[in-house]
This record gives C-alpha cells, structure tokens and sequence, in this order.
C-alpha cells in the first residue's frame, strides 16, 4: 500500500478489488453449517434463561475501546509523524505500520502457548504494557531505524491484545448468547477506530505528535500496570457473572 501510494494515492484502494478473486471459493468451498432446531421452553429439559455477564463485557468493551482508540494513531497519525522525523516516503510509512502488523501475527500465532501458562487478565496487562512501550519508544525515537524499533513491542502487545479479548468473551459467554456478545464486542472495537482521530486530532495539534504517543505510552503502560496490580480485585468485581475468568 505504501509503494504504490508513491506511485498515486488512490492506487492503494485498488487493493480492496483483490477481495473478488476470493469469492468463487468461498461460494464453493464454505457450506453452510446444519443447524438444529432449538430445544422448546415448554420442555422440561429446557435450558434455564441465560444472561450475559455484563459487568465482564463491561470490562473487555471498555479495554477494547481505549486499546483501538490509541492503536489507531498508527495508521492514522504515523505517516505526518515519519514524514516530519525524517521526511520519510509513504513506502517507508507503510514498511513501518506493515513491521507492526507482522508482529502482531506472530504474537497471535503464539497466544495458545501463552494462555496454557497465563490467565486472561494477566496477558491483557502484559499486553498494554507491551503497547505502552511501543507507543513511548515512538514518542523518543529520533530517527527512523528507532521507530521501527519501537514498532516491535507495539505489534506484539496488539497481537495478544485482540485474541486474548475474544477468547475470553467466547469462553465466558453463554452459547445462546455468544454472537451477541461478540457482536458488541466487535461494535466497540470499530468505535474506537471511529472516535480515534476525533480525540486525538486536538491533542496533537495542542501538544504535537511527538507528545500525543508519549502520552498514549504512558496511559497504557499505567492501566497496564494498574490491571496487573489489581487483578484479583478486578476478577473478583467481574466473576459474580462470569466464574471461569
């Protein structure tokens, strides 16, 4: 995206087009799933009512928010921010998001390994200080090569971030209910997208972007460490609805 963009920059829409070529096979190659009937509530082996565990979804659309309201000064901010560090190209901006993302695959690869050892809240605390480091190393960095460094941790903490969220709100959630809870889940997390240069837009023409991801480093790696402090507490604050956190 960020080579052809050098060339014009409505090329890299261009790229969306790709998505036709997967249609013939997803046509052909994804059946639709059988589906049975619902058991009636008038049986007497009916499933008693189920609820979602909303003080647990409270948690996780909040953390959600926060996390995809700072992750997106990246693909929104970073390329003003490169070019006026070291009046860098829009190949080397979309080099710089596309190392972040890389990690973040890697990271996500490898969370099955990890939560055999972790538990859901504590790899969500590992991962926004993973993230806050990331984002107050861009904030430092003087040159290019030190942001793509700081660029590291930045994707692995998103990496874990975003399957450690699901997951739980899978695990925790009723079956009856789980689409509704991942649902909102995925509400919140395009939210954040939305409100991102909203909130961030005056902060950064107050302060300068330099400022603005110092600030959002520190605002993860404080949660972070607030949430790795307090995580008996906040499981407890939770699990009156979900008991297997």
């Amino acid at each position: 995206g960020g080579f052809v963009s050098d060339i014009n920059w409505r090329l890299p829409f261009a790229i969306y087009l790709l998505a036709w070529l997967l249609l013939p096979t997803m046509i052909s190659a994804l059946p639709e799933p059988q589906r049975q009937n619902s058991v009636n509530d008038s049986s007497p082996n009916a499933s008693p009512i189920e609820h979602l565990p909303l003080k647990l979804m409270a948690f996780i659309c909040a953390s959600v928010l926060l996390t995809q309201m700072i992750f997106y000064l990246i693909p929104v901010q970073l390329p003003f921010y490169l070019k006026k560090l070291s009046n860098a190209s829009a190949t080397q901006s979309g080099l710089a998001i596309a190392l972040s993302t890389l990690l973040s695959a890697v990271a996500s690869m490898n969370y099955g390994k990890l939560k055999q050892r972790l538990s859901f809240i504590k790899i969500l605390a590992i991962a926004l200080v993973l993230m806050g480091l990331g984002y107050g190393g861009i904030g430092l960095a003087q040159t290019y090569g030190l942001l793509l460094v700081a660029m590291i941790p930045t994707g692995l903490g998103l990496g874990l971030l975003m399957p450690n969220l699901n997951v739980w709100t899978a695990t925790e959630t009723p079956d009856s209910l789980r689409g509704r809870a991942l649902g909102g889940l995925t509400t919140f997390f395009f939210l954040g997208q939305f409100l991102s240069p909203i909130a961030s837009q005056p902060i950064s023409a107050a302060v300068g972007l330099t400022a603005t991801y110092g600030l959002a480093g520190v605002l993860l790696l404080v949660v972070g460490a607030l949430i790795w402090q307090f995580k008996s507490a906040i499981c407890r604050g939770i699990a009156s609805q979900a008991g297997r956190t």
